[in-house]
């Protein structure tokens, strides 16, 4: 078990570019394309069951990385 004393890095994940995202470790330049893709669609994202809606997006993939998502919508 792994504990960590410390603060995560969160994304603003409606509000991110596709240059600022693939400098997270993961997203590469797809997937960081699909998501800001998705978001210029769909909306901004509400929460997990917005993302979980990208078919290409595996829930493996998911469960690491959504700690780091924040949804804070500016209206």
């Amino acid at each position: 078990k792994i504990n960590f004393n410390g603060n995560l890095n969160k994304i603003d994940i409606n509000n991110i570019t596709v240059d600022s995202l693939v400098k997270h470790p993961y997203f590469d330049y797809a997937t960081a394309n699909i998501f800001i893709n998705y978001r210029s669609h769909h909306g901004p994202y509400r929460d997990i069951h917005d993302v979980k809606k990208i078919i290409a997006i595996k829930q493996y993939w998911l469960d690491e990385v959504a700690p780091y998502f924040n949804y804070f919508i500016n209206d």
